[in-house]
């Protein structure tokens, strides 16, 4: 994986979030938490219930 880009590690530095976050999501191997839970459960490493709860935004 490719996280340790120059980008990311000048963001890291300065402490800018949003550098970082803009240079990972350029990342081709980028993925959201939602897309690498389904793909978890996919591979049945999780369970389908599980990857939803890993996601589920709760609003109580």
């Amino acid at each position: 994986m490719g996280f340790n880009t120059s980008e990311v590690r000048q963001g890291i530095l300065k402490m800018d979030l949003e550098k970082i976050t803009e240079a990972l999501f350029k990342q081709s191997s980028y993925r959201t938490l939602v897309e690498a839970a389904l793909e978890k459960s996919a591979q049945g490493l999780i369970d389908f219930d599980e990857a939803l709860s890993m996601v589920s935004v709760h609003t109580d």
